[in-house]
């Protein structure tokens, strides 16, 4: 079809060829062929490229760092890492530049595109404090680890204390529930409750036996002074086995029977024995349980220094950070002020964005973008308008070629019928005479076959159409 569109577009000014300036304004998202009519806001977003440019190589050195630490030293993949992220971070930036805009609403606009670089920063700073305050940072997990090594042996046995011992009831769970050892050895809680029970019934014994002792023995006294003839205020001074002398040896020999003495005694001979014992075997199994105990430390402690021998993680690196801020405040503050720095420096296109207002670029950028919108729908109405005059175009050339075929057929339509009616009147002509000739007595010729034959059929009618 025919193009009846107008060209209504307007000649373009020349774009500057490609250099280091064309490319850090390339940064920023501007138009070159917008910023080509108002060339003096060149220099302006040139700089604010350069801005972009150099957030995007401060991430760069921020996810470098961040990844040393991660990986423990220079590793391939960072050639890959690092460039991508430096990459999504110039997008992002280069995304605020272009979508800012101070018209109506911008401050609507503007909060959350604000609040994003500012989050970007906090992630960029971060990394980079770690490089700044390296030295100190090392130093103080060494020394950490250091102490840590030291202590981590009084520590666990103050967790893991001997069974049945008075520090056994004292373990701060809270403090050691991550201390504790898995230790297999039997314990000796068992045998100092038994070795505990059977002192127990030692000591309750013992004074019952040596006062049933010392009263036999002082019996035993009376009765061998009356025997022996001693004066005494408990004996008659008499001597010889009489019957003073018999009547104190049966007292004894009734109170020595009735306490169970000599039971009491085998008894307590044979508790004796058993705490002894049980004593053995209580420093055995508390020896057992301690040489268990101190190789589960030396285990421990090895895999401590395996891990300190591995390398010095980010966290690692995040809490050492934190403990020199806690402890110096000189640190805390230059941290902080190189933090707030480095936010203000990720969050300064948006903020250069909004400082600049509205410049020229930016009028010339809304009016040519008005321009193509309205050549645009300039170019639609006309397209429209050509495809409804194409329309009716076609159904007018239809609408003809209709007519042309109605006449044509119409006249076809005559003819057929003129010849119909020649043909018919010849017939009636032919059967005409053929009649006469009968009558009048003369020898009709040979009949004709074809003038009996029905009428030949030219088109779609029948003959009561055509009569």
């Amino acid at each position: 079809m025919t193009d009846y569109r107008p060209d209504v577009s307007l000649p373009e000014p020349a774009v500057p060829r490609w250099s280091l300036a064309r490319v850090l304004r390339l940064c920023t998202g501007v138009d070159e062929r917008v910023l080509s009519k108002v060339p003096g806001e060149r220099a302006r977003y040139t700089a604010m490229g350069g801005v972009v440019a150099g957030t995007a190589i401060i991430a760069m050195i921020s996810m470098s760092i961040a990844l040393y630490c991660v990986l423990d030293g220079l590793e391939p993949i960072m050639l890959a890492i690092v460039p991508v992220w430096g990459l999504f971070i110039l997008s992002l930036d280069r995304w605020l530049m272009a979508t800012t805009t101070m018209d109506q609403g911008a401050a609507r606009k503007l909060l959350p595109r604000l609040l994003l670089a500012v989050a970007i920063g906090v992630i960029v700073a971060e990394p980079v404090l770690l490089g700044v305050y390296h030295t100190a940072i090392t130093e103080r997990i060494e020394r950490d680890r250091a102490d840590e090594v030291i202590d981590r042996p009084g520590e666990l046995r103050d967790c893991n204390p001997v069974p049945g011992t008075p520090e056994a009831d004292t373990i701060d769970q809270g403090k050691c529930g991550e201390r504790r050892l898995a230790i297999t050895a039997a314990s000796p809680e068992t045998v100092a409750a038994e070795l505990a029970d059977v002192d127990n019934q030692r000591e309750t014994l013992k004074p019952t036996l040596d006062a049933d002792v010392a009263a036999f023995n002082k019996l035993e006294k009376t009765a061998r002074d009356e025997c022996n003839g001693t004066k005494t205020g408990d004996t008659t001074g008499r001597f010889g086995v009489g019957p003073s002398c018999r009547r104190l040896r049966e007292l004894a020999d009734r109170y020595y029977t009735d306490h169970q003495i000599k039971a009491n005694s085998d008894r307590l001979a044979a508790l004796t024995e058993q705490s002894k014992r049980l004593n053995e075997k209580l420093a055995t199994a508390r020896e057992e349980w301690v040489r268990q105990r101190n190789g589960l430390i030396e285990a421990d402690l090895g895999k401590l220094r395996e891990r300190h021998a591995a390398g010095i993680g980010l966290l690692e690196r995040f809490r050492a950070l934190d403990d020199l801020v806690s402890e110096n405040g000189y640190v805390n503050a230059t941290q902080w002020a190189l933090r707030i720095f480095l936010i203000i420096i990720d969050s300064l296109p948006v903020l250069l964005k909004t400082l600049n207002g509205v410049t020229n670029y930016d009028r010339r950028f809304r009016d040519d973008t008005e321009t193509r919108e309205r050549e645009e729908r300039l170019r639609d109405d006309t397209e429209l308008n050509a495809h409804s005059l194409h329309a009716d175009h076609q159904r007018f050339q239809a609408a003809r070629y209709f007519q042309s075929g109605r006449r044509v057929t119409e006249h076809d339509f005559r003819v057929i019928d003129g010849n119909l009616v020649q043909e018919r009147e010849r017939l009636i002509e032919a059967r005409a005479g053929h009649l006469v000739r009968q009558a009048g007595g003369r020898p009709l010729p040979a009949a004709d076959p074809d003038a009996t034959q029905e009428i030949p059929y030219y088109g779609p009618w029948t003959r009561e159409e055509h009569p």
